[in-house]
């Protein structure tokens, strides 16, 4: 492995471009003329939040994290074999930056090779990634939950149903926002490719009504051209505001959101949803940082059927960085090579996973402020040391080579 090439990937930040756009609202409208009224699409508009246009920083370390975080399933069968996988299966993927000084982010000529079904599976996984940022870094969400968690019966979603359907749609919020319901897509070919995707995005977003709280739907979807990637967003309109009455409450372990419509859940009991989401953010932060048996113990508050598996905690190591100390795993970057470093660390602040063992489970109401709609986006501070990822949540990853 070249490390050359791996110094100039962390070390080169790599410009995207963010579009939203009143064009692109058009395009993908005539693109859903002739759809069947069954489908009844969703008006899109641009997202009134962001310029139509505006170039968006990378960081690669912080790219791979994101992706890593969101493609992590909370299901213990597979936690363990793929709680790293896509951090360290994507390095490779990204173009090496040659010319110093910022550059596009585009995808490296071996990965544009990929046979078919390999590039699609990567086309997703970028999207779902490049989505994460957006809401992170220029949305200010801290915490986010995958869509099916949260919307379906606990039972049926660690069941080999939900296992074997893989739905690139999450909720992503904070503690001054509204909940973000955000369809993800990704593609290596055309805009008029890219259009089709976010027209089925509008077509499959789902509407999640939280009393007393706001949520706003997105639809975001990444083109991986040649020589630059542009990020594209959507905001179909939709009623923003939440009933708050005649609905009674219902145990966490039973159908907390009750169907509406074709796509329309409603929040019957938002303390209870809430708790249940706060325990599935909780979940993927333990089997980051590979913590399957604590992360057993949490799912018991689910009321879920007997584990058949059963995994140990992973034996931790401390890593200690200018953004604080970090408890979590580290596995070699490149094992199927034989080279034991550099070595890639994935992990949890010491306080998190503190607080996490100790039963307390924070849990806060969601949607909170529709005024995030309207306000100009903030970067997240990132860390100095290209080598290192920190998100908002309190997980680390971290790769240790020289620079």
């Amino acid at each position: 492995m070249s490390l050359v090439w791996l110094r100039r990937v962390l070390a080169t930040p790599l410009q995207v471009s963010v579009e939203t756009s009143d064009d692109l609202a058009a395009q993908v409208m005539a693109a859903s003329i002739d759809r069947p009224p069954r489908l009844n699409p969703k008006p899109a508009r641009a997202f009134q939040s962001f310029p139509p246009q505006q170039d968006f920083e990378v960081r690669a370390i912080d790219l791979l994290r994101k992706i890593g975080e969101l493609t992590t399933p909370l299901n213990v069968n597979m936690a363990r074999l793929s709680a790293s996988w896509a951090t360290r299966r994507y390095f490779w993927s990204i173009r090496d930056p040659i010319h110093p000084g910022p550059s596009s982010f585009a995808l490296s000529e071996d990965a544009r090779k990929m046979e078919r079904h390999q590039k699609t599976l990567l086309s997703d996984e970028f999207g779902v990634g490049f989505a994460g940022l957006v809401a992170e870094h220029l949305l200010g969400t801290t915490r986010f939950i995958d869509v099916d968690f949260a919307l379906a019966n606990p039972r049926r979603y660690f069941g080999v149903h939900a296992q074997s359907r893989r739905r690139p749609d999450y909720l992503f919020w904070g503690s001054d926002t509204p909940v973000y319901i955000v369809e993800c897509k990704g593609s290596q070919t055309t805009r008029s490719t890219v259009v089709g995707q976010l027209r089925r995005g509008m077509e499959q977003l789902r509407s999640i009504r939280i009393p007393g709280g706001a949520t706003e739907e997105l639809v975001i979807a990444t083109h991986l051209q040649d020589d630059l990637t542009q990020v594209f967003v959507l905001d179909p309109p939709g009623d923003r505001e939440p009933e708050t009455e005649g609905r009674g409450t219902r145990r966490p372990s039973e159908s907390i959101p009750r169907r509406t419509g074709e796509r329309t859940f409603e929040v019957v009991d938002p303390d209870a949803f809430a708790e249940k989401v706060s325990i599935g953010t909780d979940l993927a932060l333990l089997r980051w940082a590979g913590q399957h048996q604590t992360a057993s113990l949490l799912e018991d508050r689910l009321d879920l059927p007997a584990r058949d598996l059963q995994l140990p905690d992973a034996e931790l190591q401390t890593l200690a960085t200018e953004e604080g100390e970090f408890l979590g795993v580290k596995v070699p970057l490149a094992p199927e090579l034989g080279l034991q470093e550099p070595a890639v660390f994935r992990g949890l602040k010491t306080e998190v996973l503190e607080r996490i063992r100790a039963g307390d489970l924070r849990t806060t109401a969601l949607g909170g402020s529709m005024e995030a709609h309207n306000r100009v986006p903030r970067t997240r501070r990132r860390s100095d040391d290209p080598r290192l990822s920190v998100g908002p949540d309190g997980t680390c990853f971290h790769v240790g080579v020289d620079m």
